[in-house]
């Protein structure tokens, strides 16, 4: 007896169509053509050509999203921030080159007000640039509270463009990053654990009314 291919025995009556067996066994017709030889054949399933997915929304590449914890409009926010800054750093060597007091304190106070935007997007990047970012407002603060902004040299402001610019960028930053931004802290005569420092709380504390 001829069996289907679930391996089950069916009949077919003589002058029977396919269509009207398919109906007596419950198999759906869809499973069985007829061939030269009269037998009948299981016949494959057609499917539909599926469209590649594209790079850029395949799953992979949303869940790389997710745990970056990146989105469009924060990686573009962060960097408008980050250039903002660095024209506040290149303002403030120039003001400190031509010897003007009053705009370098503007472009230092420029400056504060662009890392602190940073600063509330600060979870979108990796935990070492945080730790850079949080040194980097120690220093403009510290510079700010020991009224020290107007007498900074171009030298020391080179440094501060050079903190910016080279650590402070839309790329990953590693441990040694973190390394060399603290030298280039140092290197503009600035204390870069002064935000955490004893000195830090005793400033704040001078500064509030009695």
């Amino acid at each position: 007896m001829p069996q289907d291919e679930n391996n089950l025995p069916f009949s077919i009556q003589k002058g029977q169509s396919p269509y009207e067996s398919a109906i007596r066994t419950g198999w759906s017709s869809e499973h069985y053509h007829s061939v030269a030889t009269g037998e009948f054949t299981s016949s494959a399933t057609a499917t539909t050509p599926q469209r590649p997915i594209e790079p850029d929304r395949s799953p992979q590449r949303r869940r790389q999203r997710a745990q970056s914890g990146q989105s469009p409009e924060g990686r573009a926010a962060m960097r408008t921030h980050w250039r903002t800054a660095h024209d506040a750093a290149e303002a403030m060597m120039g003001a400190a080159t031509a010897q003007e007091p009053m705009a370098l304190a503007i472009a230092a106070d420029n400056l504060d007000m662009a890392l602190a935007r940073l600063w509330d997007l600060r979870d979108q990047r990796d935990i070492n640039w945080q730790g850079i970012l949080n040194h980097a407002q120690g220093l403009v603060k510290q510079l700010f509270v020991e009224k020290r902004v107007e007498q900074l040299t171009a030298d020391q402001c080179r440094h501060i463009v050079d903190l910016v610019e080279n650590y402070l960028g839309p790329s990953t930053k590693t441990t040694a990053d973190l390394n060399e931004a603290i030298r280039t802290i140092r290197d503009a005569g600035c204390d870069p654990y002064w935000a955490i420092s004893g000195e830090a709380a005793d400033a704040n504390d001078a500064a509030m009314p009695a």
